[in-house]
């Protein structure tokens, strides 16, 4: 189950930009386990930073002060211990990312909707 609900082929573009990115900002912090603060940070990378800051604009809060935040938070999660230089690990979808896409997966189908928003 959760190998469909992370399916990039289920979201829209954006969202499964965004997934695909998630080993990379996962490697940043040496974490081999993609939290939700980790989805938010992709979201907050320079290719979807447009929507993204549009959004929490819209919310009042500042973009780079959110994404400060997360990365702060990600930088205090347990990092892997060990790895080969270069080498990238392997990352696995962590509960918090699980039960938001588990939420998301719901709303669409109570939507209607084909795919996955991000």
């Amino acid at each position: 189950m959760q190998q469909e609900f992370l399916n990039p082929e289920k979201w829209v573009n954006s969202g499964a930009s965004a997934l695909q990115r998630l080993p990379t900002v996962c490697g940043r912090f040496d974490q081999q386990v993609a939290e939700v603060e980790h989805l938010a940070l992709c979201f907050l990378d320079e290719s979807e930073r447009d929507l993204a800051s549009r959004i929490l604009a819209a919310a009042g809060t500042s973009p780079e002060l959110v994404r400060r935040g997360f990365e702060k938070y990600a930088r205090s999660q347990p990092q892997i211990s060990s790895r080969s230089p270069g080498a990238e690990a392997a990352v696995m979808a962590g509960g918090s990312l699980l039960s938001l896409v588990q939420s998301a997966n719901a709303q669409r189908s109570l939507l209607t909707d084909d795919f996955l928003s991000a």
